[in-house]
């Protein structure tokens, strides 16, 4: 295949369409909430309340790290004809009445507000009680209507509150989620990353794996803002931004940077921002650049395994799982797989259960003639769920297409299918086995094999791009990839690791095969970002 090649152009229109896609009025804290109340019942709209005998119960959860201010409970409500006169609705927040509301039946509809207290809620969970008490009666001895009742508008009623962000007590990589998904607004996550020492390769290919290690763990796209700080200074970081991450030795760091303890191999950790105490840095360091890089590789590749605590010490069992680069369910055109390599160690596959799923990354831009299929040997213990047994019926769907019926023999049995390969995608593919009258387990040493396949586009084109990063990603962990920065500017730096943010998004993988350059490629795979003076005119 022949060289393929992207280039990014800096000019005065494109740098404000780019800043165009920082949000202007990202929320901040103190902006006020409303909630329906069927956001707090798993959307029940309505609920009946007997009165004396029922109770409406929900729970309204404080997230960690905030309080809520100003809480008030606007309850809409019906109540029926033979409500007796005197009757109540109570509301209780954490057992504890708040309010109460007499109710008319001569006025049926209405609604009250409730306040729940002058003080400010902490983080934490509250149940929400609302209660239909009855009247008294004359004379006493009179029964209370049987039929009284009184209905809750879920969706009409409200919750409001002002959420006030408090800092983390604790550092921990178990917040990490949190932090990022309360980083992003409307669909973008402000990144800045600062440079603490000379900017060179090591340091931008480190800064490019750090980056893809949190564009894979948020569901937001990065926008990433360079910057140069020095050992004297500490970070300039926005108070709107959850995030920051910084790149550099640690004998470059800031003292407000420096850990208790000294940094001795590839460290990652999380700090509070010293000018910011609602900021997170996430710090990657190294007593060299190779060990920064190493770092920053093991946060990307091992991102479903961070330790516990604050800080992370990389040891070189760390950096040889890093070496598994790509995908670790990436299959190839004409290779052979074991399941059990493909799903991993802790796949439920072996386990019975009355639906089977595999799943698996291949590269984009592959084709294969009409009759190509993807083949699968399966070994599969099968348990009918009646007896005097009959055979299950499995039920064959790939990528959420109907693709084959057939029955399984009760025990153990070995069967072998296909898959057209015109039903798989570049990028992630989902194979579901259905089991109608049955369970199954599936042995790991079961295979599935792509046929031989092509490799032909027409380009450009930048939707197999945006689908699984084709053409510039032929391999699961970017191999044969460059980044080559032109210039060395902020711009350059900024521009080229939001994109390469958004290629490890569209490839699902953290790419750390590729490498940033200063030097122009003459092999392999190039990311060019520049300004038109400063990229060959033969590549424009």
């Amino acid at each position: 295949m022949k060289r393929k090649y992207a280039t990014a152009i800096c000019s005065a229109g494109l740098a404000c369409m780019l800043l165009g896609m920082v949000p202007a009025n990202a929320q901040t804290a103190g902006d006020p909430m409303t909630l329906p109340l069927s956001a707090l019942t798993q959307g029940k709209k309505v609920t009946v309340l007997r009165s004396g005998h029922d109770t409406a119960q929900m729970t309204w959860k404080v997230q960690p790290h905030y309080t809520a201010q100003n809480a008030v409970l606007q309850i809409r409500y019906l109540t029926s004809p033979d409500t007796t006169a005197g009757s109540q609705l109570v509301v209780s927040v954490d057992h504890k009445i708040v309010g109460a509301v007499s109710l008319n039946p001569k006025l049926p509809r209405g609604s009250f507000t409730v306040r729940l207290g002058h003080q400010a809620f902490a983080a934490g969970t509250y149940p929400l009680q609302i209660q239909a008490i009855p009247g008294h009666v004359t004379p006493p001895a009179k029964a209370v209507p049987t039929g009284a009742w009184t209905q809750i508008d879920y969706s009409a009623s409200q919750l409001s509150y002002t959420p006030q962000r408090i800092p983390w007590k604790h550092m921990d990589f178990s917040h990490l989620p949190m932090i990022l998904s309360e980083a992003g607004t409307k669909g973008v996550l402000p990144l800045h990353i600062q440079f603490y020492g000379t900017t060179n390769p090591a340091l931008l290919t480190a800064a490019q794996e750090a980056v893809a290690g949190l564009a894979l763990r948020s569901t937001n796209l990065l926008h990433v803002d360079a910057q140069m700080g020095s050992a004297a200074t500490s970070p300039a970081i926005s108070a709107h931004l959850g995030v920051s991450g910084v790149i550099g030795e640690a004998s470059e760091l800031p003292a407000a940077l420096q850990p208790h303890t000294p940094i001795t191999s590839p460290t990652v950790f999380l700090a509070h921002d010293p000018d910011n105490p609602l900021g997170v840095i996430l710090i990657f360091t190294g007593t060299d650049d190779a060990q920064v890089l190493a770092a920053a590789r093991a946060f990307a590749v091992n991102r479903n395994m961070l330790p516990l605590g604050h800080r992370w010490n990389i040891t070189s069992s760390d950096q040889i799982t890093g070496l598994n680069f790509g995908p670790q369910n990436a299959a190839y055109p004409g290779q052979v797989i074991r399941l059990g390599d493909l799903q991993g160690a802790h796949s439920t596959l072996s386990k019975p259960h009355g639906t089977a799923d595999i799943d698996f990354w291949m590269p984009g831009g592959l084709f294969a003639s009409r009759q190509s299929n993807l083949k699968m040997k399966l070994t599969m213990a099968t348990q009918p769920l009646t007896q005097p047994a009959t055979q299950p019926i499995i039920t064959v769907m790939a990528n959420h297409h109907w693709i084959s019926e057939w029955k399984l023999t009760p025990g153990v049995a070995n069967y072998q299918t296909t898959i057209p390969f015109s039903a798989l995608a570049g990028g992630e593919n989902h194979i579901t086995f259905q089991i109608a009258g049955g369970r199954v387990s599936i042995f790991p040493d079961s295979t599935l094999q792509l046929p031989t396949t092509h490799r032909y586009t027409v380009l450009p084109d930048l939707a197999l791009f945006q689908h699984t990063g084709f053409p510039l990603v032929v391999h699961g962990a970017g191999r044969h990839l460059s980044v080559w920065y032109s210039e060395r500017t902020l711009a350059n730096w900024s521009a080229g690791l939001t994109l390469f943010g958004r290629l490890v998004q569209s490839a699902h993988s953290p790419l750390p095969g590729a490498q940033a350059t200063f030097s122009r490629p003459v092999t392999g795979n190039v990311l060019a970002i520049g300004t038109p003076a400063s990229i060959p005119a033969s590549w424009l």
